[in-house]
């Protein structure tokens, strides 16, 4: 027999669980939740044992048992990701990452690969020798090298273009970057602005040589040599977020309401204060005569007073929803405060997001680089790209396929989490002005049993959805705001167009059904 749960037990003389006024704005939110998980059905109306209460909202989490939705896609996911054996295989097996990092000198030859002239292996740093007779570093002919000059008393063999061969040319001061040697200011030479000033015009050359391959762990260690400001941002933004949180809290009804009126004061003040000026301009007499200048203080002064009255009758008709909004944003900033965990989520969802995609993006790679490396010598010095045949593009499209999906599953498995979270919080009975029994840390690792244990197949399922269709979605949204691709309200309503159904189930709104009712997935987004 089905009972009350207890935290949402009225007391027995009738008395309503007390709710805070803040919390009383963000009612409508809840009510379009019940309303959905609705089980009072006449039939379903049970009391609880030896009480005459009436179980009069769905219950909360975890207090009906739930079972398993969609599990066949469980499956499917499974299957997909056994596909991935072939190219994780190829990728071990032939692949080499070394044709992605390697630079080659200016006869294309593989640093720290192929055999040069000395008939060693080729240094494994890219190195731009200075011009002769001219200020600058020749980034047209690279050579290889095995470690970076760290002063200006050592040579190295590089390109003359006047002699087209090759000549001892004497090393700048240089420090590693990433596969490359950037050349830097030497300290005897420090007094010699024009030497620093050259450095800096070269380093736009710099970047923009050796390759793609090249500039992209030039950027990596870029952000190396930046880690220590990255962390003072990723601090000053914490905290800065938490304060604007703060800040919506204490002055959320003031930022609303003074932004309605600003919105309507500000063309109307404009449009009173252009009458004004056509008024001492000559007013009506004037415009008629053809003054430009009363003639274009009338029309200004008209259309912001008009722009003003449509904005007071359009917000006068949303001022219901504004309320409904505060609620929302009170109560969020309500649930962070007394669940601040909550907050970890995005770096959380990160992580979990990075340890998925990079072996998977490791994978692709490694699997794209046993294609032929074809060497092309264009005007801007030697470059390489990979040939792929049609099998290898249809493997790669289906390992970004797999990322995007998998991104989007991860996704959706925290926004479950996160309902699951909220409507736990939200339904906790208020004691005293103050929610008693707050739901602790152990509700998300609550909340991810759950999930595994019943829901996964249906996240994934809706991961699925949302990948497959969530740009013609936006298109269909940018397109068709309104019409045939809105959402019925009733299952049994008619859809005259076929996309309508399929784009309903893109919605993340059915989680919050899920996590009360234990509903599949069609059925929640029905």
């Amino acid at each position: 027999m089905a009972v009350v749960p207890t935290k949402l037990r009225a007391p027995q003389s009738g008395a309503s669980m007390p709710v805070s006024g803040r919390e009383t704005m963000a009612k409508p939110v809840a009510r379009d939740t019940m309303a959905k998980a609705q089980l009072i059905a006449d039939e379903d109306v049970e009391t609880a044992e030896g009480s005459s209460e009436i179980r009069s909202m769905a219950p909360l989490p975890g207090e009906r048992d739930h079972h398993c939705t969609d599990p066949f896609w469980i499956l499917l996911l499974l299957a997909a990701l056994g596909v991935l054996y072939v190219p994780v295989t190829k990728a071990l097996e032939e692949g080499d990452m070394s044709k992605y990092t390697s630079g080659f000198d200016y006869k294309g030859r593989m640093c720290g690969h192929d055999i040069c002239d000395n008939g060693e292996v080729c240094g494994r740093f890219i190195y731009f020798c200075s011009k002769l007779g001219e200020s600058g570093i020749d980034t047209f002919h690279p050579i290889c090298i095995d470690s970076c000059p760290t002063s200006n008393l050592t040579s190295h063999l590089c390109y003359d273009e006047a002699s087209m061969g090759p000549l001892l040319v004497q090393d700048w001061p240089t420090k590693e970057y990433g596969v490359k040697c950037l050349q830097r200011s030497h300290r005897l030479r420090e007094d010699q602005e024009h030497l620093r000033k050259r450095l800096a015009g070269d380093m736009t050359r710099f970047k923009n040589a050796a390759h793609t391959p090249g500039m992209v762990l030039d950027c990596v260690a870029s952000i190396a040599m930046a880690r220590w400001h990255l962390l003072i941002v990723a601090f000053v933004s914490i905290a800065a977020g938490l304060m604007y949180m703060l800040f919506l809290w204490s002055f959320l009804d003031f930022l609303i309401h003074g932004s309605v009126v600003l919105v309507i004061l500000m063309p109307t003040a404009f449009g009173v204060w252009n009458l004004f000026v056509f008024h001492n301009a000559g007013g009506i007499g004037a415009a008629v005569r053809g003054d430009s200048q009363a003639q274009e203080a009338l029309w200004m002064g008209s259309a912001g007073v008009a722009v003003g009255f449509f904005l007071w009758c359009a917000l006068k008709q949303i001022l219901k929803k504004l309320d409904t909004a505060e609620g929302c944003i009170i109560a969020t900033t309500e649930c962070l405060f007394q669940l601040p965990f909550i907050m970890l989520e995005p770096a959380f969802s990160l992580m979990v997001k990075l340890a998925v995609v990079l072996p998977l993006l490791l994978i692709m790679f490694g699997y794209a680089s046993t294609g032929d490396m074809k060497l092309t010598e264009t005007a801007h010095g030697i470059r390489r790209h990979l040939q792929l045949d049609k099998e290898q593009i249809c493997v790669i499209l289906y390992c970004l396929f797999m990322i995007a999906w998998l991104v989007e599953l991860i996704h959706n498995m925290t926004q479950y989490v996160l309902v699951y979270i909220a409507e736990k919080w939200y339904f906790t009975e208020y004691v005293g002005g103050r929610k008693a029994d707050v739901p602790g840390f152990c509700v998300v690792l609550e909340a991810t049993c759950n999930l595994f244990r019943y829901h996964l197949g249906s996240v994934i399922f809706g991961s699925l959805q949302k990948t497959l269709f969530r740009i013609p979605k936006i298109l269909a949204d940018g397109i068709f705001p309104f019409g045939c691709f809105s959402v019925p309200k009733h299952k049994d309503s008619n859809r005259r167009c076929s996309v309508s159904l399929m784009l309903a189930l893109l919605g993340k709104e059915g989680y919050m059904d899920m996590a009360i009712t234990s509903a599949d997935y069609l059925e929640v987004h029905g």
